[in-house]
């Protein structure tokens, strides 16, 4: 249980997420000194008899309200407040808070963490938790190769999820006994043609080389390896905002600010900060099997789209 400064922190920050907005339990942790997603979780399933705070208005990192005992209830208070949930039961992106220059304004002794906060505890992970961070933004960047070979007629998506669940299965199974440099070799082959310079060549690029980062550190020690993957999924991300919003009138300032506070942007980094949260804990089967289901996303892609 989380202490009582904490908890104060937490409760000053859940009470100022406005109605028919929405935040998850990992973006109040962020704000805290300290805290985690699930000290965050406990903290709103054992409110006081009577507590008025808006606990309803915090939900997973899915974009889901959690598997509870009120969560009937919670949806109901959320409709009541004008949010509505997908066929998937998920709230869309753009509710999430605090975004862009609201986060300026919110109250909370934690909001004095460094900038520099993320890549910092990156670094801290382990070599079974960079991999198991890595593995969970793999899944995520998947479906954006398949999409690519749908299109294109290129590529072997089963090939690179075959791949991908090898890397799993190390996680999984310690004594498992995997060459990841012939996968490895089998991953050059799954590469787009060089020569196609299509927006859907690149991201399936960007899943192929964040497949192969994770293969290099399942092999040997990469430091820096998280952070490679990381960037790879941040840049895609960018790439879509600047092709389907980018204007040639923006200054630089106003194409940043765009970046910034676009819904996609924004649920990217929420994502990312999830799964470095589920990836610190203690990585026991279930915990990597949690962490495997919330990189998968539903198949949903850090783009926003799916095969379906």
């Amino acid at each position: 249980m989380a202490s009582r400064e904490r908890l104060e922190q937490i409760y000053t920050i859940v009470a100022q997420i406005p109605a028919g907005r929405v935040t998850t339990y990992g973006r109040v942790a962020t704000m805290t000194d300290g805290a985690t997603a699930r000290m965050v979780g406990s903290a709103m399933r054992h409110l006081p008899a009577g507590n008025q705070l808006p606990w309803h208005r915090v939900i997973n990192a899915s974009r889901r309200v959690a598997d509870h005992g009120g969560a009937a209830r919670q949806r109901d208070k959320l409709r009541a407040e004008g949010v509505v949930f997908d066929e998937r039961g998920r709230v869309d992106a753009s509710l999430l808070w605090p975004r862009g220059p609201e986060a300026r304004d919110i109250q909370g002794d934690g909001m004095s963490k460094p900038a520099g906060g993320f890549k910092a505890r990156l670094k801290q992970l382990d070599r079974s938790q960079q991999a198991a961070f890595m593995a969970a933004l793999c899944e995520r960047l998947l479906p954006n190769y398949g999409l690519y070979a749908q299109m294109s007629g290129v590529g072997d998506p089963r090939a690179l999820r075959v791949i991908l669940d090898l890397a799993w299965e190390a996680l999984l199974v310690r004594e498992a006994k995997i060459d990841f440099a012939r996968q490895a070799e089998k991953l050059v082959e799954l590469e787009p043609p060089g020569d196609d310079d299509s927006f859907g060549a690149r991201r399936a690029v960007e899943a192929v080389m964040a497949l192969a980062t994770l293969l290099d550190t399942l092999q040997s020690e990469t430091p820096d390896a998280p952070q490679a993957v990381s960037g790879l999924s941040m840049s895609g991300v960018q790439a879509y905002i600047e092709m389907t919003e980018g204007s040639e009138a923006d200054d630089a300032e106003q194409a940043a600010e765009r970046l910034r506070e676009h819904p996609l942007m924004d649920d990217e980094r929420g994502f990312q900060a999830a799964v470095l949260e589920a990836a610190e804990q203690r990585l026991d089967r279930e915990a990597l099997k949690a962490l495997r289901r919330l990189g998968r996303n539903d198949g949903v892609s850090n783009l926003g789209l799916s095969l379906d």
